[in-house]
């Protein structure tokens, strides 16, 4: 682990590999109602949506996050 993500108590992270191979990071903030998205390559962010609050992140069958209410 090289990157330290403060702010972000009791979050849910999941793994995302592209169809191109590169890996993302998601992110979810249940405290904020918030998912972030981030490239782990060069660590941009790549997207934040605001989700809304009651989701839980569970990781499906194809190893993709999913969002539950």
């Amino acid at each position: 682990l090289v990157r330290v993500f403060k702010g972000y108590r009791l979050a849910e992270c999941a793994w995302i590999r592209s169809k191109n191979a590169k890996l993302y990071l998601a992110i979810h903030a249940p405290r904020r109602g918030l998912l972030e998205i981030w490239q782990m390559r060069h660590g941009a962010r790549k997207k934040a949506m605001q989700i809304g609050f009651g989701w839980s992140l569970h990781s499906s069958d194809q190893h993709r996050p999913t969002l539950f209410s």
